[in-house]
């Protein structure tokens, strides 16, 4: 937890009211997120930020978590993302770094 930024006050706030808030896995997911938009200069605006806290159910906000995704990383390289999960889904021990960048 040393490792993420500090929020600000009125952000916090404002993810402590959301009903997902209860949730562990929506928390780590949102402060990941919100913390690579911040380092890797991907929070253009606030929408991006108001989006994540609009989904009104965990796999909402998934679906747009990996909209995101696409979004930034099919620009790089098409089907990307789709090619990346569909090894990890594959995967019966999981995958590691050196066999994603093959």
């Amino acid at each position: 937890i040393n490792s993420y930024p500090s929020i600000d006050p009125v952000i916090k706030n404002s993810i402590l009211q959301l009903p997902l808030a209860g949730n562990p896995n929506y928390l780590l997911q949102l402060i990941d997120e919100l913390c690579i938009m911040t380092k890797t200069g991907r929070s253009e605006s606030l929408a991006d930020y108001v989006l994540y806290l609009r989904a009104d159910s965990l796999p909402a906000f998934y679906d747009y978590v990996l909209f995101k995704w696409e979004k930034f990383f099919d620009a790089i390289h098409p089907n990307f993302t789709r090619r990346l999960l569909s090894l990890v889904w594959a995967s019966r021990w999981g995958i590691s770094e050196q066999e994603i960048l093959i």
